[in-house]
């Protein structure tokens, strides 16, 4: 005899299956299963679950297929790709379902693409017809605003930079005097600017790398004639004596040019010279000190220290 407990079990979920709610049912009925596998009562009433909600899905997979061409024939692509995703969760193994998904999927995407390349037309005739207008301030705030507008657009985004490279290169040819002049501040706020066209820009990537190298040619041709002077200044120092001054002259020389052979020699001259020059000047001294020495002597000989 069924127990009252499994009874009761077995009407609720025949009360839920006059009610339509097969898949919830289906869900009590296995949870009872797990704890108890040998009531043999429930386990019929779950194959007579099951058989229904095969029907019903057939049945519901046969209206959704009919929902869904009925939305591809009305051009709502979309919704039909909705609605072939709900049935294919219900039947993931029916291989009709699969096919036409994917056959509405291939239409939305080729859909999909000709839009695109619409826009892209649409939008490209824009940005030329402002670029042939010659108004560049116009220009480039478009570029802006569709740049923030389509960021997420590859295609659009290419457009943009391609454009804003045209005015780039523009600018740097009317420049071009400038770019070739020494005036390497203005040249790097020029070039500042243009950054505020575009800062990925190739043409100022490029153009910056040119003005470097410039700039430090400039820099090396001011090193040489710093030296050239420098030397005929250490020359004419050593000419006229002046050993000190020489030899700070030529560490400095050194400091930008280091092999110069050249000052080398002319450093070490003017240090033997010097040093000769103090040894002299050191022994003049001496010499005048000695009358002073010999009075100091005779009036404090305790002062002094006789050495043998």
């Amino acid at each position: 005899m069924e127990d009252a407990f499994f009874r009761q079990i077995r009407r609720n979920l025949e009360a839920l299956m006059v009610e339509g709610r097969l898949a919830e049912a289906y869900s009590k009925g296995k949870e009872i299963l797990q704890k108890y596998p040998d009531q043999k009562p429930i386990r019929d009433l779950m194959a007579d679950i099951s058989k229904r909600m095969m029907t019903m899905n057939k049945q519901q997979i046969k209206d959704g297929v009919k929902e869904a061409k009925s939305l591809n024939k009305a051009g709502d692509l979309v919704g039909a790709l909705r609605k072939l995703k709900e049935l294919i969760t219900l039947s993931p193994q029916d291989a009709k379902l699969k096919r036409l998904y994917l056959k509405i999927q291939k239409t939305y995407k080729e859909k999909i693409d000709k839009q695109s390349k619409n826009f892209l037309e649409q939008k490209s005739k824009e940005i030329h017809e402002l670029y042939e207008a010659g108004d560049r301030t116009n220009l480039i705030i478009r570029l802006q605003e569709l740049a923030r507008e389509y960021k997420n657009n590859k295609q659009m985004i290419t457009l943009i930079r391609s454009y804003r490279e045209k005015i780039i290169e523009e600018e740097v040819t009317k420049k071009k005097e400038l770019i070739n002049s020494t005036k390497f501040e203005d040249i790097r706020g020029f070039i500042k600017d243009l950054k505020k066209i575009d800062e990925t820009s190739k043409t100022i990537k490029n153009l910056e790398n040119y003005i470097s190298r410039r700039q430090m040619g400039n820099q090396v041709e001011n090193i040489e004639e710093f030296v050239f002077a420098s030397e005929d200044s250490l020359a004419t120092l050593v000419k006229l004596k002046k050993f000190e001054e020489a030899i700070i002259v030529a560490n400095e020389i050194l400091k930008t040019n280091p092999d110069n052979k050249k000052v080398r020699k002319n450093l070490k001259k003017a240090k033997r010279k010097a040093f000769f020059k103090n040894q002299k000047e050191v022994a003049r001294k001496i010499k005048l000190s000695l009358p002073k020495l010999k009075e100091e002597y005779k009036k404090n000989k305790s002062n002094f220290v006789r050495i043998h």
